[in-house]
């Protein structure tokens, strides 16, 4: 779902800032995602507003995962 509305964005496997600082959400290199406190706010911030929710996983769904 962020990746939908527009909070994260997905970096091409080709691209050339591959790091393990790499943040998505900034799409900087600097900080890694689960250090970014502007994500965490923002994530903190849509749940607050029902725009997202966090929902039990169903045995047999696949989840997708981001990498």
């Amino acid at each position: 779902m962020l990746v939908q509305v527009g909070y994260l964005l997905i970096k091409n496997e080709s691209d050339p800032r591959k790091s393990d600082i790499f943040c998505r959400f900034h799409i900087a290199i600097g900080h890694n995602i689960d250090e970014c406190e502007e994500f965490h706010q923002k994530v903190i911030q849509m749940m607050t507003h029902d725009l997202l929710q966090i929902e039990k996983e169903e045995k047999d769904d696949v989840i997708g995962v981001i990498t």
